[in-house]
């Protein structure tokens, strides 16, 4: 979990921001209660764009209203939440095979480039039948898939 503005995109509220933006909204909500005037009487604005004011963006500037109002409610409600840190379900449908299996097709595609045969989806599929089947649907894992792991995994020594 890192708090350095360094790792925000140009633009976007760094973590230690949003820990602000999270503090001006539970203080303002508190001294609304507390005085029994809402927010527009108490500082001439929305507690939006009051706490709008307060922010920076990296690469300078204000964030909008509307943009604290979402970290406000991505908040709301989690009781873990923690600055700069990722949710636990980042979305996206999940893999279909094990990195255990993209290993072991990568170093067949190596042994076969030492060997200097071409590596191709076929004759890794020849070589790992077991592992070149997606476990989920008891089918072989598609051409793409598999190069796809010869372009991420593959070198040339």
């Amino acid at each position: 979990m890192a708090l350095e503005p360094g790792d925000t995109p140009k633009g976007k509220l760094p973590p230690f921001e949003v820990a602000k933006a999270v503090a001006f909204e539970a203080v303002l909500t508190q001294m609304e209660k507390h005085t029994g005037k809402s927010c527009w009487e108490l500082l001439g604005m929305g507690k939006k764009e009051f706490t709008a004011k307060q922010l920076q963006v990296v690469g300078g500037g204000r964030p909008t209203g509307r943009a604290v109002q979402k970290h406000w409610t991505k908040v709301k409600g989690d009781d873990k939440w923690v600055p700069g840190k990722k949710p636990d379900n980042q979305g996206g449908r999940p893999s279909q095979i094990t990195q255990a299996q993209k290993q072991a097709i990568a170093d067949k595609a190596m042994a076969l480039k030492k060997e200097k045969i071409a590596p191709t989806s076929e004759k890794v599929r020849a070589c790992l039948p077991k592992k070149t089947l997606n476990k989920a649907t008891s089918e072989y894992i598609s051409d793409n898939t598999i190069y796809r792991v010869f372009k991420t995994m593959c070198y040339d020594a």
